[in-house]
Protein backbone atom coordinates (compact mmCIF):
# COMPACT_ATOMS: atom_id res chain seq x y z
CA UNK A 1 0.00 0.00 0.00
CA UNK A 2 1.37 2.94 -1.30
CA UNK A 3 2.39 5.68 1.61
CA UNK A 4 -0.23 9.13 1.49
CA UNK A 5 1.51 12.41 1.30
CA UNK A 6 0.99 15.22 3.93
CA UNK A 7 -1.19 17.29 1.63
CA UNK A 8 -3.68 14.17 1.13
CA UNK A 9 -3.82 13.78 4.80
CA UNK A 10 -4.98 17.26 4.87
CA UNK A 11 -7.91 17.19 2.48
CA UNK A 12 -10.75 16.18 3.97
CA UNK A 13 -12.80 13.87 1.08
CA UNK A 14 -16.68 15.55 1.00
CA UNK A 15 -19.04 13.66 2.14
CA UNK A 16 -22.33 12.92 -0.28
CA UNK A 17 -25.41 13.04 1.49
CA UNK A 18 -27.38 9.88 1.08
CA UNK A 19 -30.18 10.59 -0.98
CA UNK A 20 -33.79 9.76 0.24
CA UNK A 21 -35.82 6.47 -0.77
CA UNK A 22 -38.23 6.95 -3.81
CA UNK A 23 -41.45 5.04 -3.77
CA UNK A 24 -41.65 2.49 -6.17
CA UNK A 25 -43.85 2.74 -8.79
CA UNK A 26 -46.02 -0.45 -7.60
CA UNK A 27 -47.59 1.81 -5.00
CA UNK A 28 -51.10 3.08 -5.20
CA UNK A 29 -51.35 7.03 -4.03
CA UNK A 30 -52.48 6.61 -0.96
CA UNK A 31 -49.48 4.32 -0.19
CA UNK A 32 -46.97 6.84 -1.95
CA UNK A 33 -48.59 9.33 0.46
CA UNK A 34 -47.55 6.98 3.56
CA UNK A 35 -43.95 6.24 1.79
CA UNK A 36 -43.45 9.96 1.79
CA UNK A 37 -44.41 10.57 5.30
CA UNK A 38 -42.26 8.11 6.83
CA UNK A 39 -39.66 8.42 4.37
CA UNK A 40 -39.44 12.72 5.23
CA UNK A 41 -40.15 12.10 8.88
CA UNK A 42 -37.02 10.10 8.91
CA UNK A 43 -33.06 11.40 8.21
CA UNK A 44 -32.15 10.06 4.54
CA UNK A 45 -29.71 7.57 6.28
CA UNK A 46 -32.37 5.81 8.07
CA UNK A 47 -32.88 3.23 5.13
CA UNK A 48 -30.93 1.93 2.72
CA UNK A 49 -31.72 1.04 -0.53
CA UNK A 50 -32.20 -2.78 0.87
CA UNK A 51 -34.51 -1.64 3.09
CA UNK A 52 -37.20 -0.84 -0.01
CA UNK A 53 -39.42 -3.81 -0.08
CA UNK A 54 -40.19 -4.28 3.58
CA UNK A 55 -40.83 -0.06 3.75
CA UNK A 56 -43.20 -1.02 0.32
CA UNK A 57 -44.98 -4.19 2.61
CA UNK A 58 -45.33 -1.60 5.29
CA UNK A 59 -46.41 1.02 3.39
CA UNK A 60 -49.38 -1.56 1.53
CA UNK A 61 -50.12 -3.04 5.47
CA UNK A 62 -50.75 0.49 6.69
CA UNK A 63 -53.26 1.63 3.84
CA UNK A 64 -55.32 -1.33 4.23
CA UNK A 65 -55.39 -0.76 7.91
CA UNK A 66 -56.54 2.75 7.36
CA UNK A 67 -58.87 1.44 5.08
CA UNK A 68 -60.39 -0.99 7.40
CA UNK A 69 -60.45 0.87 10.30
CA UNK A 70 -62.41 3.56 8.68
CA UNK A 71 -64.73 0.75 7.77
CA UNK A 72 -64.90 -0.86 10.87
CA UNK A 73 -65.92 2.42 12.63
CA UNK A 74 -69.20 2.19 9.85
CA UNK A 75 -70.11 -1.21 10.49
CA UNK A 76 -73.05 -2.88 12.44
CA UNK A 77 -71.47 -5.18 15.21
CA UNK A 78 -74.50 -6.81 15.92
CA UNK A 79 -74.32 -8.21 12.77
CA UNK A 80 -71.97 -11.64 11.33
CA UNK A 81 -70.17 -8.87 8.66
CA UNK A 82 -69.97 -6.27 11.05
CA UNK A 83 -68.09 -8.13 13.85
CA UNK A 84 -66.02 -9.89 10.52
CA UNK A 85 -64.46 -6.61 9.22
CA UNK A 86 -64.10 -5.16 13.23
CA UNK A 87 -61.84 -8.10 13.92
CA UNK A 88 -60.27 -8.04 10.31
CA UNK A 89 -59.60 -4.42 11.18
CA UNK A 90 -57.80 -5.42 14.09
CA UNK A 91 -55.72 -8.34 12.66
CA UNK A 92 -54.31 -5.60 9.90
CA UNK A 93 -53.72 -2.83 12.11
CA UNK A 94 -51.65 -5.78 14.22
CA UNK A 95 -50.08 -6.57 11.09
CA UNK A 96 -49.23 -2.72 10.14
CA UNK A 97 -47.49 -2.48 13.67
CA UNK A 98 -45.43 -5.58 13.04
CA UNK A 99 -44.20 -4.36 10.36
CA UNK A 100 -43.46 -0.90 11.60
CA UNK A 101 -41.58 -2.74 14.37
CA UNK A 102 -39.69 -4.70 12.08
CA UNK A 103 -38.57 -1.03 10.27
CA UNK A 104 -37.93 0.12 13.72
CA UNK A 105 -40.52 3.23 13.14
CA UNK A 106 -42.12 2.90 16.91
CA UNK A 107 -40.66 5.55 18.99
CA UNK A 108 -39.29 2.66 21.84
CA UNK A 109 -37.20 1.57 18.70
CA UNK A 110 -35.68 4.91 17.85
CA UNK A 111 -34.44 5.80 21.59
CA UNK A 112 -31.48 4.95 23.10
CA UNK A 113 -31.81 3.12 25.82
CA UNK A 114 -29.47 5.34 27.68
CA UNK A 115 -31.63 7.81 27.46
CA UNK A 116 -35.26 6.08 28.49
CA UNK A 117 -33.13 4.90 31.22
CA UNK A 118 -32.28 8.77 32.01
CA UNK A 119 -35.97 9.36 31.74
CA UNK A 120 -37.49 6.80 33.78
CA UNK A 121 -34.47 8.03 36.65
CA UNK A 122 -35.63 11.47 36.38
CA UNK A 123 -38.19 13.17 38.87
CA UNK A 124 -41.49 13.30 38.23
CA UNK A 125 -42.97 16.95 37.11
CA UNK A 126 -46.60 16.35 37.52
CA UNK A 127 -48.01 17.00 40.62
CA UNK A 128 -49.68 13.67 42.16
CA UNK A 129 -53.73 14.38 42.04
CA UNK A 130 -54.44 13.36 45.53
CA UNK A 131 -52.13 16.50 47.08
CA UNK A 132 -53.77 19.00 43.96
CA UNK A 133 -56.14 21.36 46.22
CA UNK A 134 -59.35 21.22 44.65
CA UNK A 135 -61.66 23.47 43.49
CA UNK A 136 -64.94 22.10 44.90
CA UNK A 137 -63.94 22.62 48.15
CA UNK A 138 -65.36 24.57 50.00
Amino acid sequence: MPRKSAASLAVVPPRVAPAKLKPPAALTADERRIWRAVVDALPAAAFASIDALALAAYCRAESLSQALAAAARDADVTTREGRAIVTTAALQARTALAAARSLRLTRQARTHRDVAANQAEAPCTIPKPWLVASDAEP
